[in-house]
């Protein structure tokens, strides 16, 4: 079940939906003290054999933390996801916690953001003249429907025209039909991936002239060494820190 007490306030329930897909669970969005609107994220025991030991709690927010295979975990993952979550949040000037009484006793997570009524925090507002570059047009590649969702919701706030691609093919497809000024391509898809995807768009005129950036769980030397030998103009390591993303769009070239 999805509750939203604040339906005036879009934005939070965008935010309560992507919970509710990311932990499939009730989600209950409340206004609590000082302007500020409450998610909360219940994952009971006796539906979720879920938890987190006391001693990873302070690191359940990094990049790759993995607190160590689960029993009946379905898959792995990179340790990425609600890293994620705390970079969108944190972009509306909230915050994020959890709490969980070890393995296998829940979880419990928590959003807190400031309400349309409240003032934005001082430290949220842009400084005057800083990352106002003229609007590009942007692809983003992803087959994972939640980064790209996510991605694409940053670069709107930042006034630029998205679109979005879940494959190789559909990629070269889309840059041939909008010649876009920026891709963001990510480099582990199952048809083509990234790496290809670079390949072939360098091989184009269009494609030539495009700033075409790496998206990807890993950021060794090596990793950037084979974008940067495959054509990418940059590497970004995901989750994608909202001002490595502006400063890499930066290069890019003002639209004609």
């Amino acid at each position: 079940m999805l509750h939203v007490d604040r339906g005036e306030d879009p934005a939070f329930g965008e935010l309560a939906i992507f919970f509710a897909r990311s932990f499939f669970r009730r989600v209950l969005v409340s206004e609590g003290l000082a302007g500020l609107l409450e998610i909360r994220v219940d994952l009971a025991p006796d539906v979720f054999e879920f938890g987190v030991d006391q001693a990873f709690l302070p690191r359940l927010f990094e990049k790759f933390a993995q607190a160590g295979p689960d029993v009946g975990r379905a898959q792995g993952g990179l340790g990425l996801g609600l890293s994620l979550v705390r970079g969108i949040v944190a972009l509306h000037g909230g915050t994020v916690t959890a709490t969980s009484d070890g393995r296998g006793q829940g979880s419990t997570f928590i959003v807190r953001l400031p309400s349309a009524s409240a003032p934005l925090p001082v430290a949220a507002t842009p400084v005057p003249g800083e990352h106002r570059a003229e609007p590009l047009t942007v692809v983003v590649v992803d087959d994972n429907d939640d980064n790209v969702t996510m991605l694409a919701a940053l670069l709107g706030l930042d006034g630029h025209t998205v679109r979005t691609a879940r494959s190789g093919r559909e990629a070269l497809a889309l840059a041939e039909e909008v010649r876009p000024d920026v891709m963001l391509i990510d480099l582990g898809m199952p048809d083509l991936d990234g790496v290809e995807v670079c390949r072939r768009l360098r091989a184009t005129p269009h494609g030539r002239a495009m700033l075409l950036v790496a998206q990807t769980g890993f950021g060794q030397a090596q990793d950037r060494e084979r974008t940067r030998a495959a054509g990418f103009d940059g590497h970004l390591t995901k989750p994608v820190e909202v001002e490595e993303l502006r400063r890499m769009l930066s290069r890019a070239r003002t639209p004609q």
